[in-house]
């Protein structure tokens, strides 16, 4: 039967079946094998018994009429005879059967039966006969060759595929190795922690007999249901999880009190901003994904000390952006630890082949700055000190306190002032090209250059409140707005505006704005990713300076630095009274003793002298600010090699 004419050759299985001995004279075979072009054991079968039946039915056919074999050969001769050498579709069609494993129509042609016919036919027919089955007998022992370097490639493929998944196998165990490693020193680490806390228990409760014993903290219940808020709380405060045990609440267990509480404003201190409550959640997110969710008195320094290491050691961005809580609720710390890791073994192979200096070579992944780790140690710092001030931990038990933060502390040239070939090289371009004059961009960048406010200031001016008269004087006063307020006490201030402004038509500006309802001067700003309003003017105002070959460290900040030192150059000028302007604490621009009475003094100014002091900004005769609009003071054409007006060498 079928199963036992199967054989296997490599993956496939082939049909093997002896011819009977009365046809192998006729057929010129002993044997007929044909691929059963499959490789599943149960199809091999089912084919097999089907190519035994059609053998076999042939085999009777063949027994019954001795003349078939010759007749089909006869037909077969006649056909090739009748067709051209290089272009026989008889021939083709013997090579494509082959090919599909039928070999009927060969075994016709190269059988003995061909002998009876052969001398029939004329000499000349016989050498074309002879040309012809040269051809396919040659294409045919090609097509096998074929076959054959297939069935090598297979099996190549097999003992390499055999080969990866054994190295699979290897990996997979290795890695199982590693892991279980990783939780038996995570073990170690737990285990050492509540040694730890045993021992501050037991000291707290069975101290050494030839030591006093330290006066135990009191336990602070929680407060019952009646007593009311405190007065600098309001209705805003919720009430605290205080300790229900010696190891004090979890750690998220007052998360929200915390960040509601400082988004308020309160008595004697001033309320987070947005900016400063999303990064206190960024720290707690950090914290609780690297060091769990637990008791706080069972911290320890080692644990913010690893903290420290893990945050250098995370990609930079690690989720943030628009769809950054979407991805902290989907990745925790770890995972971007590891494709830091991962990012950066790619980047080191790639390096690896290039010598050093390379053009090609890769810059390393952007991990964590130093600076962003010290904000985030100031965030949990802030709340464990909340928590000690309601007397939910007690006192010393800060762990993120009295560190080391070298190199973070910022510099005062960390922002360059405007050079004169940087100044005219701005003037030149689109920025205030006639197309773009009188754009809330155009009108941020020339306020900016002659009042010193902040971009974020001056985004926020009001129409109906900012812009007011004292003594005939129209200033802008910068003030809280609810939602928004200046960066400090000292920021809340009045700065008169720059007869340049009057020039450039401020004044009209705010009329219109005010004609059209609109509740900002530059309305077309929008909002950043934390809602600043300057975010993006600040963001494309770089990418522009930075196109035309201004230095990096010349920013849209780098306005203040130039109007300091120029005003610091006017001898008459008191410092009390640049302070004011620029918004900076008494004494802070200069490297002296700040004056203690200074903010007492500051209201008595007046008007008059903070017009006159705002008016000695003046960028000399070598800025084309003509530029800005024709009825503005000539200067000449080009300027080179030259500092602004009133800059220091």
């Amino acid at each position: 039967m079928g199963g036992a004419c199967r054989r296997v050759r490599g993956t496939r299985w082939w049909f093997r079946c002896r011819v009977p001995g009365s046809l192998t004279t006729r057929l010129g075979l002993r044997e007929v094998t044909r691929s059963l072009r499959t490789s599943c054991p149960r199809e091999a079968m089912r084919r097999g018994r089907l190519a035994w039946l059609a053998t076999e039915t042939a085999f009777r056919q063949m027994a019954s009429d001795l003349s078939l074999d010759a007749e089909r050969a006869l037909v077969l001769v006649r056909r090739l005879l009748q067709e051209a050498l290089d272009n026989s579709p008889t021939a083709e069609e013997i090579v494509r059967r082959w090919r599909e494993d039928d070999t009927s129509l060969a075994g016709q042609l190269f059988t003995r039966s061909l002998l009876e016919v052969v001398p029939g036919i004329p000499e000349d027919g016989r050498k074309k006969l002879m040309l012809h089955m040269d051809r396919i007998a040659h294409r045919l022992e090609a097509a096998n060759a074929r076959e054959r370097a297939e069935v090598e490639q297979e099996r190549a493929a097999l003992a390499v595929h055999r080969a990866e998944r054994a190295a699979e196998r290897e990996g997979e165990a290795q890695s199982a190795l590693a892991q279980l490693s990783v939780r038996v020193a995570e073990l170690e680490r737990e285990v050492e922690v509540e040694r730890r806390i045993r021992e501050r228990l037991d000291a707290r409760v069975l101290p050494a007999p030839a030591q006093q014993a330290p006066a135990e903290p009191a336990a602070i219940p929680a407060p019952p249901a009646s007593t009311p808020a405190n007065s600098d709380a309001g209705s805003l405060r919720p009430s605290l999880k205080t300790r229900v045990n010696d190891l004090g609440p979890l750690f998220s267990a007052n998360e929200s009190n915390y960040l509601t509480r400082r988004a308020a404003p309160q008595l004697g201190r001033r309320a987070l901003g947005r900016k400063s409550v999303e990064d206190a959640e960024a720290a707690f997110w950090l914290w609780r994904g690297l060091a769990g969710d637990r008791p706080m008195l069972e911290y320890t320094r080692e644990q913010a000390d690893d903290l420290r290491v893990d945050m250098l050691r995370m990609l930079a961005f690690y989720g943030k952006g628009g769809r950054k809580y979407d991805m902290r609720e989907k990745f925790g710390p770890r995972h971007w630890i590891d494709e830091a890791e991962k990012r950066q073994k790619k980047i080191d192979e790639h390096n690896a082949a290039l010598p050093e200096g390379h053009p090609k070579r890769k810059p390393d992944v952007e991990r964590m700055a130093f600076r962003t780790v010290k904000k985030h140690y100031g965030a949990l710092s802030g709340y464990w000190k909340w928590l000690e001030s309601r007397k939910v931990l007690p006192r010393g038990s800060n762990i993120f306190d009295e560190w080391d933060w070298p190199g973070t502390k910022g510099r005062p040239d960390d922002r360059d002032a405007w050079s004169v070939d940087d100044l005219n090289a701005l003037l030149r371009s689109s920025w205030f090209a006639p197309e773009a004059h009188g754009t809330d961009y155009w009108w941020a960048t020339v306020i900016a250059m002659f009042s010193g406010l902040r971009v974020e200031e001056i985004a926020r001016l009001r129409t109906a409140h900012d812009f007011q008269e004292f003594d005939g004087i129209l200033c802008m006063v910068l003030q809280n707005q609810g939602d928004w307020s200046p960066k400090s006490e000292a920021g809340e201030r009045v700065v008169p505006v720059h007869r340049q402004l009057h020039a450039l038509g401020l004044r009209d500006l705010i009329q219109r704005r005010a004609a059209e309802d609109s509740y900002r001067l530059l309305p077309s700003l929008k909002r950043g990713p934390r809602g600043n309003l300057g975010a993006y003017l600040s963001k494309d105002f770089s990418a522009h300076t930075i196109a035309i070959g201004v230095g990096d460290k010349t920013v849209f900040h780098s306005w203040r630095h130039n109007i300091r030192t120029q005003l610091s150059n006017v001898r008459e000028l008191q410092e009390t009274w640049i302070d004011a302007i620029l918004g900076h604490r008494a004494g802070s621009g200069s490297p002296g003793q700040r004056s203690v009475g200074a903010t007492i003094y500051l209201k008595g100014i007046g008007a008059a002298n903070l017009d006159w002091a705002i008016q000695q900004v003046d960028y000399g005769p070598k800025v084309e600010l003509r530029r800005l609009d024709p009825t503005l003071l000539p200067g000449p054409e080009t300027a080179t090699g030259e500092v602004c007006r009133g800059e220091r060498e």
